[in-house]
């Protein structure tokens, strides 16, 4: 929802942000790094790959194959801290958009 938000809402923007609440970050250094970054097609945090579907209904990320059918999520960054330009914000929100949920 966070990322909806900013693209209905917040045009003007150059990044988008997230960092989990019991994260810290210096804000003067993200400003500065976010400064020398591209503002399109950019988007960094900690890449998650090759990892493992978990079929476990006990599980909190249990995920049932009729919702996922993969055995492997593909690449994305873990959510506790990231950052990314508005148009790689947008991407999740738009291919959301054409996906059928159950």
């Amino acid at each position: 929802m966070g990322l909806k938000w900013v693209s209905m809402y917040c045009p003007q923007t150059s990044f988008v942000v997230s960092v989990d609440s019991d994260m810290m970050i210096n804000i003067v250094t993200l400003v500065k790094r976010l400064s020398t970054m591209p503002k399109t097609k950019f988007a960094e945090g900690h890449l998650q790959t090759n990892i493992p579907v978990s079929r476990a209904k006990t599980n909190k990320c249990y995920m049932p194959k009729e919702e996922f059918a993969d055995n492997l999520y593909p690449p994305f960054l873990q959510g506790a801290c990231y950052a990314m330009s508005r148009d790689a914000a947008n991407e999740p929100v738009r291919v959301r958009m054409t996906v059928t949920v159950p």
